[in-house]
């Protein structure tokens, strides 16, 4: 369920992102972001980075 919300989040960042960059910046920020999104969804919980309180 984490995985699916992590994704989801970047994924609707990103369709938000698109509409204000311009044409001429979309492939930079397009492979950036798919960088970002398979991280998200391949590492397991184990190796995600965690917050020590």
């Amino acid at each position: 369920m984490l995985s699916y919300i992590g994704m989801l989040s970047v994924g609707l960042a990103l369709e938000s992102l698109v509409t204000l960059l311009t044409v001429r910046f979309i492939p930079f920020f397009m492979l950036m972001w798919i960088i970002t999104n398979i991280s998200v969804c391949i590492f397991p919980i184990e190796v995600l980075p965690t917050r020590e309180t």
